[in-house]
Protein backbone atom coordinates (compact mmCIF):
# COMPACT_ATOMS: atom_id res chain seq x y z
CA UNK A 1 0.00 0.00 0.00
CA UNK A 2 2.93 2.27 0.80
CA UNK A 3 4.55 1.90 -2.42
CA UNK A 4 1.40 2.35 -4.51
CA UNK A 5 0.77 5.56 -2.49
CA UNK A 6 4.71 6.75 -3.20
CA UNK A 7 3.49 5.54 -7.17
CA UNK A 8 0.58 8.27 -6.71
CA UNK A 9 2.58 11.05 -5.55
CA UNK A 10 5.61 10.22 -8.18
CA UNK A 11 3.07 10.14 -10.86
CA UNK A 12 1.42 13.58 -9.80
CA UNK A 13 4.64 15.17 -9.37
CA UNK A 14 5.38 14.48 -13.11
CA UNK A 15 1.85 15.62 -14.51
CA UNK A 16 2.63 18.97 -12.63
CA UNK A 17 5.86 18.97 -14.08
CA UNK A 18 4.48 18.04 -17.53
CA UNK A 19 1.96 21.23 -17.48
CA UNK A 20 4.65 23.20 -16.48
CA UNK A 21 6.62 22.73 -19.41
CA UNK A 22 3.99 22.70 -21.66
CA UNK A 23 2.46 26.29 -20.06
CA UNK A 24 5.86 27.75 -20.47
CA UNK A 25 6.40 26.55 -23.75
CA UNK A 26 2.82 27.80 -24.87
CA UNK A 27 3.54 31.07 -23.11
CA UNK A 28 6.97 30.97 -24.78
CA UNK A 29 5.00 30.58 -28.42
CA UNK A 30 2.65 33.59 -27.60
CA UNK A 31 5.68 36.22 -26.59
CA UNK A 32 7.23 35.50 -30.04
CA UNK A 33 4.16 35.50 -31.76
CA UNK A 34 2.89 38.64 -30.33
CA UNK A 35 6.71 39.99 -30.34
CA UNK A 36 6.30 43.45 -29.18
CA UNK A 37 2.81 43.61 -29.53
CA UNK A 38 3.33 45.21 -33.06
CA UNK A 39 1.41 44.10 -36.66
CA UNK A 40 3.45 42.14 -38.51
CA UNK A 41 1.32 40.98 -41.11
CA UNK A 42 -1.94 42.42 -43.04
CA UNK A 43 -4.12 40.61 -45.36
CA UNK A 44 -6.21 42.98 -47.93
CA UNK A 45 -9.47 41.84 -48.88
CA UNK A 46 -11.68 44.35 -51.38
CA UNK A 47 -14.51 45.14 -52.65
CA UNK A 48 -15.50 47.08 -55.53
CA UNK A 49 -11.72 48.95 -54.62
CA UNK A 50 -9.79 48.15 -57.88
CA UNK A 51 -8.46 51.95 -57.94
CA UNK A 52 -5.52 51.62 -55.24
CA UNK A 53 -3.47 48.42 -55.10
CA UNK A 54 -2.38 46.43 -51.90
CA UNK A 55 0.93 48.44 -51.82
CA UNK A 56 -0.99 51.49 -51.90
CA UNK A 57 -3.64 50.67 -49.20
CA UNK A 58 -0.33 49.40 -46.46
CA UNK A 59 1.82 52.90 -47.12
CA UNK A 60 -1.39 54.92 -46.20
CA UNK A 61 -2.48 52.86 -43.37
CA UNK A 62 1.29 52.25 -42.23
CA UNK A 63 -0.09 49.33 -40.34
CA UNK A 64 2.90 47.22 -40.78
CA UNK A 65 4.83 47.55 -37.39
CA UNK A 66 1.89 49.46 -35.58
CA UNK A 67 0.87 48.42 -32.28
CA UNK A 68 -2.04 45.65 -32.50
CA UNK A 69 -4.08 48.38 -29.96
CA UNK A 70 -5.03 50.64 -33.24
CA UNK A 71 -7.96 52.96 -33.26
CA UNK A 72 -10.44 51.65 -35.92
CA UNK A 73 -11.94 55.36 -37.04
CA UNK A 74 -8.67 56.90 -36.91
CA UNK A 75 -7.48 53.98 -39.70
CA UNK A 76 -9.84 54.42 -41.94
CA UNK A 77 -10.33 57.92 -41.67
CA UNK A 78 -6.54 57.92 -42.96
CA UNK A 79 -6.96 55.65 -45.88
CA UNK A 80 -10.68 57.92 -46.97
CA UNK A 81 -8.22 60.87 -46.51
CA UNK A 82 -5.61 58.97 -48.87
CA UNK A 83 -7.42 57.97 -51.67
CA UNK A 84 -11.34 59.03 -52.01
CA UNK A 85 -12.39 56.20 -53.99
CA UNK A 86 -12.23 54.38 -51.06
CA UNK A 87 -15.54 54.20 -49.06
CA UNK A 88 -14.98 52.38 -45.89
CA UNK A 89 -11.52 50.25 -44.19
CA UNK A 90 -12.12 48.03 -41.48
CA UNK A 91 -9.40 46.02 -39.86
CA UNK A 92 -10.25 42.42 -38.54
CA UNK A 93 -8.12 40.27 -36.14
CA UNK A 94 -6.95 37.33 -36.86
CA UNK A 95 -4.29 35.97 -35.09
CA UNK A 96 -2.02 37.95 -32.49
CA UNK A 97 -0.32 39.87 -34.97
CA UNK A 98 -1.82 39.37 -37.71
CA UNK A 99 -5.13 41.01 -39.12
CA UNK A 100 -7.36 41.12 -42.64
CA UNK A 101 -7.91 44.81 -43.91
CA UNK A 102 -11.42 44.82 -45.05
CA UNK A 103 -11.89 47.81 -47.83
CA UNK A 104 -14.40 48.83 -49.96
CA UNK A 105 -15.02 50.98 -52.72
CA UNK A 106 -17.34 54.30 -53.36
CA UNK A 107 -20.39 53.28 -54.88
CA UNK A 108 -22.00 55.08 -57.25
CA UNK A 109 -25.43 56.66 -57.80
CA UNK A 110 -25.17 59.25 -59.64
CA UNK A 111 -23.45 60.57 -63.05
CA UNK A 112 -22.55 64.50 -62.48
CA UNK A 113 -21.64 66.86 -64.57
CA UNK A 114 -21.33 70.43 -64.89
CA UNK A 115 -24.22 72.68 -66.25
CA UNK A 116 -22.65 74.74 -69.01
CA UNK A 117 -25.47 77.94 -68.95
CA UNK A 118 -23.74 80.80 -67.77
CA UNK A 119 -26.75 82.42 -66.13
CA UNK A 120 -26.92 82.81 -61.93
CA UNK A 121 -28.28 79.54 -60.45
CA UNK A 122 -31.51 82.18 -58.95
CA UNK A 123 -32.03 82.92 -62.58
CA UNK A 124 -32.11 79.24 -64.20
CA UNK A 125 -34.54 79.32 -61.25
CA UNK A 126 -36.60 81.83 -62.47
CA UNK A 127 -36.65 81.21 -66.14
CA UNK A 128 -37.61 77.84 -65.46
CA UNK A 129 -40.34 78.48 -62.86
CA UNK A 130 -41.82 81.54 -64.23
CA UNK A 131 -41.58 83.15 -60.72
CA UNK A 132 -39.23 83.83 -57.45
CA UNK A 133 -39.82 83.80 -53.56
CA UNK A 134 -40.53 87.54 -53.03
CA UNK A 135 -40.32 86.74 -48.97
CA UNK A 136 -39.35 83.87 -46.72
CA UNK A 137 -43.19 83.39 -46.32
CA UNK A 138 -43.54 81.57 -49.92
CA UNK A 139 -45.14 84.22 -51.74
CA UNK A 140 -44.22 84.16 -55.37
CA UNK A 141 -44.34 86.84 -57.81
CA UNK A 142 -45.18 86.03 -61.26
CA UNK A 143 -42.35 87.20 -64.29
CA UNK A 144 -42.10 86.09 -67.81
CA UNK A 145 -40.62 82.93 -68.44
CA UNK A 146 -40.51 82.75 -72.36
CA UNK A 147 -36.72 82.39 -72.16
CA UNK A 148 -35.92 79.13 -70.58
CA UNK A 149 -32.54 78.41 -70.11
CA UNK A 150 -30.90 76.20 -72.19
CA UNK A 151 -29.07 73.44 -70.52
CA UNK A 152 -26.39 71.29 -72.94
CA UNK A 153 -24.70 67.85 -72.17
CA UNK A 154 -21.09 68.53 -70.86
CA UNK A 155 -18.88 65.74 -71.47
CA UNK A 156 -17.41 66.12 -68.03
CA UNK A 157 -19.10 63.46 -65.88
CA UNK A 158 -18.42 62.13 -62.51
CA UNK A 159 -18.86 59.66 -60.47
CA UNK A 160 -20.82 60.72 -56.74
CA UNK A 161 -21.77 58.28 -53.95
CA UNK A 162 -24.62 58.57 -51.62
CA UNK A 163 -22.33 60.65 -49.23
CA UNK A 164 -22.23 62.72 -51.46
CA UNK A 165 -18.55 62.58 -52.47
CA UNK A 166 -17.46 63.33 -56.24
CA UNK A 167 -14.97 60.34 -56.62
CA UNK A 168 -13.80 59.68 -59.76
CA UNK A 169 -14.76 60.09 -63.61
CA UNK A 170 -17.07 58.06 -65.50
CA UNK A 171 -15.03 56.83 -67.56
CA UNK A 172 -16.92 53.55 -68.58
CA UNK A 173 -20.02 55.32 -69.08
CA UNK A 174 -21.85 53.68 -66.20
CA UNK A 175 -25.24 54.01 -66.70
CA UNK A 176 -26.28 55.68 -63.79
CA UNK A 177 -29.22 58.54 -63.47
CA UNK A 178 -27.20 61.94 -64.72
CA UNK A 179 -27.59 65.39 -63.12
CA UNK A 180 -26.50 68.88 -63.93
CA UNK A 181 -25.18 70.69 -61.19
CA UNK A 182 -24.55 74.57 -61.13
CA UNK A 183 -21.57 74.19 -59.50
CA UNK A 184 -18.42 75.88 -61.09
CA UNK A 185 -15.63 73.45 -62.32
CA UNK A 186 -16.73 69.97 -60.19
CA UNK A 187 -13.59 68.03 -59.37
CA UNK A 188 -12.76 64.89 -57.63
CA UNK A 189 -13.18 65.24 -53.90
CA UNK A 190 -15.98 67.84 -53.95
CA UNK A 191 -18.49 66.92 -51.71
CA UNK A 192 -22.95 67.18 -51.72
CA UNK A 193 -24.95 67.50 -48.89
CA UNK A 194 -25.15 63.69 -48.27
CA UNK A 195 -29.04 64.74 -47.01
CA UNK A 196 -29.57 66.26 -50.68
CA UNK A 197 -28.23 63.54 -52.61
CA UNK A 198 -30.21 60.99 -50.77
CA UNK A 199 -33.45 62.76 -51.50
CA UNK A 200 -32.65 63.26 -54.75
CA UNK A 201 -32.04 59.79 -55.55
CA UNK A 202 -35.32 58.78 -53.67
CA UNK A 203 -36.96 61.67 -55.79
CA UNK A 204 -35.99 60.27 -59.45
CA UNK A 205 -37.71 56.57 -58.01
CA UNK A 206 -40.70 57.86 -57.29
CA UNK A 207 -40.75 59.62 -60.60
CA UNK A 208 -39.77 56.34 -62.43
CA UNK A 209 -42.81 54.62 -60.25
CA UNK A 210 -45.04 57.48 -61.92
CA UNK A 211 -44.00 56.96 -65.10
CA UNK A 212 -42.04 60.42 -65.69
CA UNK A 213 -38.86 60.30 -66.86
CA UNK A 214 -37.08 63.68 -67.47
CA UNK A 215 -35.09 64.59 -70.20
CA UNK A 216 -32.61 66.20 -67.86
CA UNK A 217 -32.22 66.94 -64.08
CA UNK A 218 -31.19 69.91 -62.41
CA UNK A 219 -29.56 70.56 -59.47
CA UNK A 220 -29.12 73.88 -58.33
CA UNK A 221 -27.52 75.26 -55.21
CA UNK A 222 -27.36 71.96 -53.75
CA UNK A 223 -30.85 72.25 -52.70
CA UNK A 224 -33.32 72.50 -55.69
CA UNK A 225 -34.47 69.81 -57.81
CA UNK A 226 -35.48 70.64 -61.46
CA UNK A 227 -36.62 67.53 -63.65
CA UNK A 228 -37.43 69.15 -67.39
CA UNK A 229 -39.80 67.20 -68.78
CA UNK A 230 -43.74 66.71 -68.87
CA UNK A 231 -44.44 68.03 -66.34
CA UNK A 232 -42.10 70.35 -65.20
CA UNK A 233 -41.44 69.40 -61.61
CA UNK A 234 -39.43 71.44 -58.86
CA UNK A 235 -38.38 69.93 -55.42
CA UNK A 236 -36.56 71.27 -52.50
CA UNK A 237 -34.36 68.16 -51.11
CA UNK A 238 -33.57 69.82 -48.01
CA UNK A 239 -36.93 70.28 -46.93
CA UNK A 240 -39.08 67.41 -46.18
CA UNK A 241 -38.86 65.59 -48.98
CA UNK A 242 -41.38 62.97 -47.81
CA UNK A 243 -44.04 65.62 -47.66
CA UNK A 244 -43.17 66.74 -51.38
CA UNK A 245 -43.31 63.17 -52.72
CA UNK A 246 -46.52 62.01 -51.68
CA UNK A 247 -47.92 65.75 -53.01
CA UNK A 248 -46.82 65.17 -56.08
CA UNK A 249 -48.12 61.67 -56.38
CA UNK A 250 -51.35 63.05 -55.16
CA UNK A 251 -51.49 65.50 -58.34
CA UNK A 252 -50.38 63.12 -60.76
CA UNK A 253 -53.10 61.19 -59.41
CA UNK A 254 -55.78 63.43 -59.37
CA UNK A 255 -55.06 64.60 -62.80
CA UNK A 256 -55.34 61.05 -64.28
CA UNK A 257 -58.64 60.85 -62.59
CA UNK A 258 -60.02 64.29 -63.97
CA UNK A 259 -58.48 63.82 -67.54
CA UNK A 260 -56.10 66.93 -67.22
CA UNK A 261 -52.71 67.08 -68.45
CA UNK A 262 -49.90 68.86 -66.02
CA UNK A 263 -47.42 71.28 -67.56
CA UNK A 264 -45.59 72.32 -64.46
CA UNK A 265 -45.42 71.19 -60.19
CA UNK A 266 -43.37 73.23 -57.86
CA UNK A 267 -43.48 71.35 -54.97
CA UNK A 268 -41.45 73.65 -52.29
CA UNK A 269 -44.15 75.30 -50.47
CA UNK A 270 -46.83 74.44 -48.30
CA UNK A 271 -49.28 74.76 -51.05
CA UNK A 272 -47.80 73.41 -54.01
CA UNK A 273 -48.16 75.39 -57.30
CA UNK A 274 -49.49 73.44 -60.21
CA UNK A 275 -49.80 74.51 -63.66
CA UNK A 276 -52.35 73.00 -65.93
CA UNK A 277 -52.49 72.50 -69.81
CA UNK A 278 -55.26 73.95 -72.18
CA UNK A 279 -57.84 71.73 -72.44
CA UNK A 280 -58.49 71.28 -76.19
CA UNK A 281 -61.60 72.21 -77.68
Amino acid sequence: MRRLGVRKVGSGIKIKLLLTAFSLFLLFFLLKSIGSFSISKVEIKRENADCVSDMQLLEASQLIGSSVFINDRALEKKIKDSYICIGSAKLKYVFPNRFVLLVQGRKAVLDVSELPDKKTSEDILLSFTGYANSSESGNILEVDASNSAQVNNTTYDYLLDEEGVIFGKNINRQNLVKVLVDTPDPKIGQRYESRVITNLVRAKSILDSQNIYPGRLILLLDRFLIAEGMPKIVLDLRQDTDQQLASLQLILQMAKIDSENIEFIDLRFDKPVVRYAPKKK
